[in-house]
């Protein structure tokens, strides 16, 4: 009895809940141009026996009751009728828009190419540290992480959530680069056009481009400055020429602290805090006197490393004549292998190795910068042995004598501008070789 009940409730909501809809829906579709009257229903009777009646009852609020309209131009309306086994199943009532109506609602549900293109993306994330060594690099990369870049030309143009590191020679931070920390940078020409926390920069030439934001402090030295964007604390310069614009608000909002040759002319509205000068003088007595103690320290140390070799290995010095002599240039292309093939591997073992791998990096980098602090004077031991054979100088003494005249003339070669530099490079690349030669000769005349 409770079963035929619940089925008897339930089949009257279920018919109260279908008339309830198409009425509510009839009525949404309508226009209200479709009609004249007021009030626009609908009614659907459905007969349990078979006989559908179907009628359209137009209610004025006069209660007039009028016989069924020919469908006007807004509105058609269609009664279906499915019949099974002789009930009603379905009654549906269709309404339809106007062509123009039926025409926009299309152009709505269209998707826009355009819209859809603009949530294509070209570039590349990084979810970690990245380290990039090459010629030319152009940072274009959204980094979670810090970047290391070693290369002649480097630009920046993409996101880096955390450090920049960038030793160059041309360094360009693009204006739509974004550097959430810190950028650390050694380079000739820099140029900083993008955004970024705190720059630590040292710089022959520096620029900071109008369009340009350093969310923090700026703290750089360099020969000559271009200040024309935004520092938004304090700056702390060093350098001979310092040129900061004179803009509508002030380049550096905070204080200014710089150190030059010469005070400099500063136009105060362009640093919105105080302006500080540090005078730099030049001491001429303090730079020789800094050339003569550099001089005597090579000689010293040189001096010793003489004796050494002469006391532990006393036919070092005819070997590695014997090497400068007939195979200088196989030594100068040694030294220069060994020198950046030791580093390039000692970088690799400390960034991806852990435990053995950095230990050996680590020793591999000591043995390198011995090799390199001796490498000038064991150049001279074998140039001071090949000229003693060549005036007959047959004494230690002439000869310890000879390469300590040969460790201070390259010496005060490295102080000649701009050729100094690679010429002691090149002799220091030679001494290096000549010691692997003579290791690698030692070996095979032991086994």
């Amino acid at each position: 009895m409770k079963t035929k009940f619940s089925k008897i409730i339930l089949a009257v909501f279920l018919i109260l809940f279908i008339t309830l809809s198409s009425t509510v829906s009839a009525t949404d579709n309508t226009s209200p141009d479709s009609v004249t009257s007021s009030d626009n229903i609908i009614s659907v009777s459905n007969n349990v026996d078979g006989n559908n009646s179907v009628g359209n009852t137009s209610s004025s609020t006069g209660g007039n009751s009028t016989a069924p309209s020919e469908p006007t131009d807004n509105v058609v309306s269609h009664t279906v009728g499915n019949e099974v086994e002789g009930s009603t199943v379905v009654n549906e009532t269709i309404s339809q828009s106007t062509d123009d109506e039926i025409t926009d609602a299309a152009d709505m549900s269209s998707p826009d190419e355009d819209v859809l293109a603009s949530y294509e993306t070209d570039y590349e994330f990084v979810d970690s540290d990245l380290y990039l060594f090459d010629v030319n690099l152009d940072i274009s990369q959204v980094v979670d992480g810090n970047v290391f870049a070693y290369g002649q030309t480097v630009n920046v143009s993409g996101e880096i959530n955390g450090d920049l590191f960038v030793f160059a020679s041309n360094l360009t931070i693009e204006e739509s680069a974004i550097i959430h920390g810190n950028v650390f940078a050694l380079a000739s020409d820099m140029t900083v056009s993008g955004i970024a926390a705190y720059v630590y920069a040292m710089a022959d030439n520096f620029s900071l481009s109008e369009k340009s934001i350093i969310a923090r402090n700026l703290y750089l030295s360099s020969n000559n400055i271009s200040l024309e964007g935004q520092v938004s604390r304090d700056a702390y310069i060093a350098a001979n020429t310092l040129k900061i614009a004179e803009n509508d608000e002030p380049v550096i909002e905070g204080n200014l602290t710089y150190s030059s040759t010469s005070e400099g002319q500063i136009n105060e509205a362009s640093v919105g805090g105080e302006i500080k000068y540090n005078a730099v003088q030049v001491d001429n007595s303090a730079r020789v006197w800094s050339v003569v103690s550099n001089l005597i320290s090579a000689l010293v140390l040189s001096f010793i490393v003489i004796m050494i070799l002469l006391w532990i290995a006393p036919k070092f010095k005819d070997n590695i004549c014997e090497i400068i002599a007939k195979k200088s240039f196989l030594s100068f292309g040694i030294g220069l292998l060994v020198f950046f093939a030791t580093i390039i591997a000692a970088i690799i073992l400390l960034l991806f190795t852990y435990g053995f791998g950095a230990s050996t990096a680590v020793v591999a980098i000591a043995f390198l910068i011995l090799g390199y602090v001796l490498s000038s004077t064991v150049f001279s031991m074998a140039l001071g042995k090949l000229l003693a054979n060549k005036f007959g100088f047959t004494k230690n003494v002439a000869y310890v004598l000879l390469s300590l005249l040969i460790v201070l003339i390259v010496n005060l070669i490295r102080y000649i501008p701009y050729v100094g530099g690679p010429i002691g490079f090149i002799i220091a690349m030679i001494g290096l070789g000549i010691i692997c030669v003579n290791a690698y000769k030692r070996e095979k005349k032991v086994k």
